[in-house]
C-alpha cells in the first residue's frame, strides 16, 4: 500500500484521541481508494438519492462512506452473500455501490490497523466513549480537525434572504417550491408537460403548478410524497437533510445541475384556441388563479391570543393535536350518529384516498368505537388490501384492513360526516425545534417525545397562540406548576425543552412571523373589522380576469427548453483562507452536499464546511471541493472549529477590551513580524459571544491531545492513561459545544485590518500555563492560546457601571 496522505493520516490520528479510531479508518481508506459509489449516465439522479441515503441525514460524505462500508461488510459477514456471487451483485446494483471498490477499502483498513500496531494505537475501551446521539457530531469535529485548513462558510447573509424568497416564489414558501423560467405563453396549455417531465424524472409524484403572465412557473412539493427511512441490511437509514426544506426540492435543483433538460413542445395559434377549446377555457373573461391558497376556515380568530387546549395525541415532541376547550357539540354529536346501532353500512365501490369515512379505533381492552378518519394511503399484503387512516378529530393514525371502513347508510347522513372541519387542531412549538447534540437528523429525539408525552398528553393546557396557518397553530404551551406562586413568571413547554437539551431556540418562517404581525396589529386595535377579518382567515382565494386569447404565444418554436428549476434558498461558498477568498468555489458534481440550501435563512451565524480535499482550475480562479462535510447549524461553532485546531492564533477585541470580536488564525509570524505562512492565514469574524471560560476550555481540550502525542511515553504509553485523556477531551468537547447555545449573539465587527499578526498591546495578553517550561510548550502540536484581559464593564457608559 502506498502511504497515505497527511490529512488522512491526521483523521486517524485523531479518531485514535477522541476514541473513534474505527470510524474514522474506515472513512480515511474510502477516500484513498476509488468512489465506492457507482453513478450510470442514464440514472445519476437516482445516484444522488442512493447517496443521501447512505449519509443518512449527515450532509457528509465521509459518513455516506462509513454507513455503506459498515452495512456491506456486516452482510458480508452474516453470510448473505455466500448463496451466490449474483445475490451479492444484485444487491451492490440495488443501492449503488461498487463491491471491487468496497474490497479495496477493506484491503486498505487491514493494512492501516497493521501499521497502527508498530506505534501502540488501538481501540483501548470496551465501552465506546460517546453515546449513539452524539457520534455523528463527533465525526464531524474530528473530520474538521484533520482538514483544516481546508474550511468554507456560506456567503454574508441579506437579513431580507427569506422574505426575498418568498417574492421571488410570487408568494409561496421557498421550503417546499422551486421555480422555472422561459415559459412558453399561454402558460396554461404547457403546465402538464411540465410535471410529466419532473415526475419522469423521479423529482417527486404529488407537485401544483402556478402561472401568471409572466414566463415563470412555480412548481410547489408537498411533503410525504416518498419514504423518509429505509432499513439496509439491519440499519436504519434516514433520506432526508436536516431543516424544513422537502426533498423534492433538492432534486429539482439536482435535476438543473446534471443538465437534465425540461422540455416543452409548443403550439401554433390555432393549436392554442383548439387547446383552449379543449380546456373549456373561453376566449374572454378567463379566470386564472394565480398564487392561491385553499379556501379554509381557520379555528382560532385573529383575536384569539389565549386557548385552553386537551392534548389528544403526541406525533413527536414539537408535534402534537388537542381539542379547543370549551369542545365542539359538533363532536359528540358526530360520535353518537356514527355508533348508533344499524346506521353504518360497508363501503359500496372503491375505498377512495382523502376521503373521509367511519374507522373502527379500540382504547385498550375497551369496546371498539367509530370514529371519523381520512384514507391517507393504500396498500396490499399478500391478498389483503390494508389502509392508512388518520382519525381527524383525534389526530392519530392507524393501519387497518380496508374491508374494517365504514360509511352512514345515507347519502345525506355521509354529506354531514365530510362537511364538519376536522376538530382536532394541529399544533407545533414556536420558536423551537430539535437540539442539533441531541439528534444530528434534525428530528426530535425519542427521550423528548417520551418526556413531552408523558408531561401533556390526555391534559388540558392553556396555550399563547403565536400564529396559525393552513389550520396549524404554532404556540407556546404553558406548564402549570402548583408549587409556585401564582405570580411567577409562566413556564412554557418551549422553554423547558430547550433548558434539558432536547431543543433550541429559532425563529419562526416567514409565513408564520408575517400571521403573528397580522394577530399582534389586530389585537392591539381598537377598532377591530370583523368581517375584513374573517376575509383574511378564511385565505380567500386571489383570482384575476385574463383574457387568455391576449396573451402572447409562442409560435414558430416547436420545443422550449426552460430554465431550472431554481431555489432561491441556494446557497453560495467562500474560501475562510487568505489565498483562496476570492475564488469562486463549487462543490464536486457527485457529492451529497451538491445541492447546498439555506435551511435557515433567518439565522445570521456562520456555517461551515469542510473539505477533505479541493483541486484548482486550469486558470486558478475556480476550486472544486471533494469528501465535503456540512457541520450542524449550531452558533459559533464554525469560529470554535478554528480556535481548537488552528496551530497558534492571535485574539482581536474591541477597542474598550470589553469582548473578543475574532482571531486571527494561521502558522503564526515571525520575529519580523511578517506571517510565516500568509496564504493559509484565516481571519475569523466571532458573531456569538466568546469568553475567556471558553478560552481555557479550548486550552484545556488542546493540552489533552498534546498529552497523547506529544509526550515522551507516546509509543509506551499505558491505556489507562490514554482512557483518562479521552475522558478529559469529552469532558471539554462536550462543555465547548453545548454552552455554545447560551451564548448571546453579539454586534459583528469587521476586522479593517485583516490578517496583520501582532495588533495586540504584550500588556493586555496573558499566558495560558506562565510557570511552565518553555521547552514542555515547545513540544506542543496545538500551541495553547494566549488570552487578553477582557473586562466587559469596560463597554458600559458611567451610568451602566455605576448600576
Amino acid at each position: 500500500m502506498f502511504p497515505l496522505d497527511i490529512h488522512i493520516t491526521k483523521l486517524i490520528l485523531l479518531g485514535h484521541i477522541f476514541d473513534v479510531l474505527e470510524e474514522a479508518i474506515i472513512m480515511g481508506s474510502a477516500m484513498s481508494v476509488r468512489n465506492i459509489f457507482s453513478e450510470p449516465f442514464r440514472k445519476r439522479l437516482e445516484a444522488y438519492n442512493n447517496k443521501l441515503l447512505w449519509a443518512d441525514a449527515s450532509e457528509s460524505d465521509s459518513i455516506a462512506y462509513l454507513n455503506a462500508y459498515v452495512v456491506w461488510r456486516h452482510l458480508t459477514g452474516l453470510g448473505r452473500f455466500n448463496r451466490s456471487k449474483m445475490s451479492e451483485d444484485a444487491w451492490a446494483r440495488r443501492y449503488m455501490l461498487q463491491i471491487k471498490h468496497l474490497r479495496e477499502v477493506a484491503k486498505q483498513e487491514d493494512d492501516i490497523k497493521k501499521r497502527l500496531k508498530f506505534f501502540n494505537i488501538g481501540n483501548v475501551r470496551v465501552k465506546g466513549l460517546w453515546k449513539t446521539t452524539e457520534k455523528p457530531l463527533i465525526l464531524k469535529i474530528v473530520l474538521a480537525g484533520a482538514f483544516y485548513p481546508h474550511y468554507f462558510s456560506r456567503s454574508a447573509q441579506n437579513p431580507s434572504a427569506e422574505t426575498d424568497a418568498v417574492r421571488t416564489l410570487s408568494g409561496h414558501s421557498p421550503y417546499n417550491s422551486v421555480y422555472l423560467q422561459n415559459m412558453p405563453h399561454p402558460a396554461p396549455l404547457y403546465l402538464d408537460q411540465v410535471k410529466d417531465c419532473l415526475r419522469k424524472n423521479g423529482v417527486s409524484d404529488i407537485m401544483q403548478l402556478y402561472s401568471d403572465d409572466s414566463r415563470k412557473v412555480i412548481v410547489q412539493f408537498h411533503q410525504g410524497d416518498s419514504p423518509k427511512e429505509e432499513t439496509v441490511g439491519d440499519t436504519r437509514l434516514h433520506l432526508n437533510i436536516p431543516g424544513e426544506i422537502v426533498m423534492p426540492v433538492y432534486r429539482a435543483v439536482k435535476l438543473r445541475q446534471l443538465n437534465i433538460p425540461i422540455i416543452v413542445n409548443t403550439y401554433s395559434a390555432s393549436q392554442v384556441r383548439e387547446e383552449l377549446r379543449k380546456l373549456s377555457l373561453r376566449s374572454r373573461s378567463s379566470m386564472l388563479t394565480l398564487a392561491s391558497t385553499p379556501e379554509y376556515k381557520s379555528p382560532i380568530k385573529l383575536t384569539q391570543q389565549i386557548i385552553e387546549i386537551e392534548i389528544t395525541h403526541v406525533e413527536t415532541a414539537g408535534h402534537f393535536y388537542g381539542h379547543i376547550l370549551p369542545r365542539d357539540d359538533r363532536l359528540i354529536n358526530i360520535h353518537q350518529l356514527m355508533n348508533q346501532k344499524n346506521r353504518l353500512r360497508r363501503v359500496t365501490g372503491e375505498v377512495l384516498e382523502d376521503l373521509i369515512y367511519a374507522a373502527p379505533y379500540r382504547d385498550g381492552d375497551d369496546e371498539f368505537m367509530y370514529y371519523r378518519a381520512k384514507v391517507k394511503r393504500k396498500f396490499s399484503t399478500a391478498d389483503k388490501q390494508f389502509v392508512t387512516v388518520v382519525f381527524i378529530d383525534y389526530g392519530n393514525n392507524l393501519d387497518l384492513p380496508a374491508s374494517e371502513l365504514r360509511e352512514l347508510d345515507s347519502e345525506e347522513a355521509q354529506q354531514e360526516l365530510e362537511k364538519c372541519p376536522p376538530f382536532a387542531l394541529h399544533c407545533t412549538l414556536a420558536e423551537v425545534c430539535p437540539s442539533i447534540w441531541s439528534d444530528q437528523v434534525g428530528q426530535w429525539s425519542d427521550a423528548a417525545n417520551d418526556f413531552v408525552t408523558r408531561t401533556i398528553l390526555n391534559k388540558a393546557w392553556a396555550a399563547e397562540v403565536y400564529s396559525c396557518i393552513c389550520g396549524v397553530a404554532s404556540i407556546h404551551l404553558f406548564l402549570r406548576d402548583n408549587s409556585k406562586p401564582s405570580d411567577s413568571a409562566p413556564c412554557t413547554l418551549n422553554k423547558v425543552l430547550v433548558q434539558k437539551g432536547f431543543a433550541r431556540n429559532k425563529e419562526e418562517d416567514y409565513f408564520s412571523k408575517l400571521n403573528h404581525s397580522k394577530r399582534v396589529e389586530v389585537q392591539q386595535s381598537e377598532q377591530y373589522n370583523v368581517e375584513a377579518s374573517a376575509d383574511y382567515e378564511d385565505g380567500m382565494v386571489k383570482t384575476f380576469e385574463k383574457d387568455l386569447m391576449s396573451l402572447p404565444t409562442t409560435s414558430g418554436l416547436s420545443r422550449v427548453t426552460l430554465k431550472g428549476p431554481n431555489s432561491p434558498l441556494e446557497m453560495k461558498l467562500y474560501s475562510m483562507t487568505r489565498c483562496s477568498s476570492q475564488k469562486e468555489v463549487k462543490v464536486e458534481w457527485n457529492s451529497v452536499n451538491s445541492v447546498l440550501l439555506d435551511a435557515d435563512p433567518t439565522d445570521p451565524h456562520d456555517r461551515l464546511l469542510v473539505a477533505g480535499s479541493v483541486t484548482q482550475s486550469a486558470d486558478g480562479r475556480k476550486l472544486t471541493l471533494n469528501h465535503t462535510t456540512v457541520l450542524p447549524n449550531l452558533n459559533g461553532l464554525a469560529a470554535l472549529i478554528c480556535l481548537i485546531f488552528a496551530p497558534t492564533i492571535e485574539l482581536r477585541t474591541d477597542e474598550s477590551l470589553s469582548q473578543y470580536t475574532g482571531a486571527l488564525c494561521g502558522l503564526g509570524k515571525l520575529s519580523s513580524g511578517l506571517p510565516l505562512y500568509k496564504e493559509n492565514d484565516m481571519e475569523i469574524i466571532f458573531d456569538v459571544e466568546f469568553t475567556n471560560e471558553d478560552l481555557l476550555n479550548v486550552n484545556k481540550l488542546r493540552y489533552w491531545l498534546n498529552e497523547r502525542f506529544c509526550s515522551d511515553d507516546t509509543e509506551d504509553m499505558p491505556d489507562s492513561h490514554i482512557i483518562k485523556i479521552q475522558n478529559h477531551i469529552r469532558e471539554f468537547i462536550i462543555s465547548l459545544v453545548k454552552t455554545r447555545s447560551q451564548r448571546n449573539s453579539i454586534r459583528v465587527y469587521p476586522n479593517l485590518q485583516p490578517h496583520m499578526w501582532g495588533k495586540l498591546k504584550l500588556d493586555h495578553v496573558f499566558h495560558p500555563l506562565p510557570e511552565a517550561d518553555e521547552a514542555d510548550l515547545a513540544k506542543f502540536i496545538y500551541k495553547l492560546h494566549e488570552g487578553v484581559d477582557i473586562n466587559p464593564k469596560n463597554g458600559c457608559s458611567e451610568i451602566e457601571r455605576f448600576i
